[in-house]
């Protein structure tokens, strides 16, 4: 355990061999709940991270648990210092380089892992107690999830209170003829309402900034 960061620099720099991170784009990746607790001046705070954006991408999710884990469990350590905070997810552009050029994916597309990762561990630690000296929170690149399916069964009511869900059903023809109806249940990974409840969470005057779309494009964040 390192406490402080010059503790941590000069042992990476003497042991540069002998120790690798988990991936190469996630450098602090076990790093950070090392210095849970000993930030007690810490003012701002930027996460800005890469995420996988499509089905058809490997994704690892013990992976994604723990490092969504691991940066909840240091905002919250450091909630009543904070004056500036701000998390920011988007794709990596290299995984959707294709012959004919750059392909991104759109923020809405269906089933968006990060965007589970963010529901899960981040906004519960966001909507859990004030943060009483933040004047400006950014939240951007958080988007929804969309499940489609033809089926005869309908979303219990429990399943429709849940926040941020909508229901479309679409009629459309068979290839025999009948008419089927197609279901879509889009999960908002941050919906108004939680915008709302994070809103009360914040002083008087403070800025709440929250972005479907990403900021900025991640080819060379490391």
């Amino acid at each position: 355990m390192f406490v402080a960061v010059q503790d941590m620099v000069d042992y990476l720099q003497e042991h540069e061999e002998d120790e690798r991170t988990a991936l190469d784009d996630r450098y602090m990746m076990g790093l950070l709940d090392s210095y849970v607790g000993n930030f007690t001046a810490l003012t701002s705070l930027c996460i800005a991270t890469i995420g996988n954006s499509f089905t058809d991408v490997w994704y690892d999710t013990e992976l994604g648990d723990r490092q969504y884990s691991e940066w909840a469990r240091f905002m919250r350590s450091v909630r009543h210092t904070l004056h500036s905070l701000s998390f920011k997810q988007g794709y990596n552009r290299n995984d959707y380089d294709t012959p004919r050029g750059i392909r991104p994916p759109l923020p809405h597309y269906s089933y968006r892992p990060m965007d589970i990762l963010f529901r899960q561990w981040i906004l519960p630690v966001l909507l859990e107690a004030p943060w009483p000296r933040v004047k400006q929170m950014e939240i951007r690149g958080v988007g929804r999830h969309v499940q489609s399916w033809h089926s005869d069964h309908m979303p219990t009511e429990q399943e429709l209170s849940e926040p941020g869900l909508q229901l479309e059903l679409i009629s459309e023809q068979s290839r025999d003829g009948r008419t089927e109806m197609r279901k879509h249940l889009t999960h908002i990974a941050f919906p108004h309402e939680k915008r709302e409840e994070l809103l009360r969470l914040l002083p008087g005057g403070a800025k709440l900034i929250v972005e479907e779309d990403q900021e900025r494009d991640y080819e060379e964040l490391h």
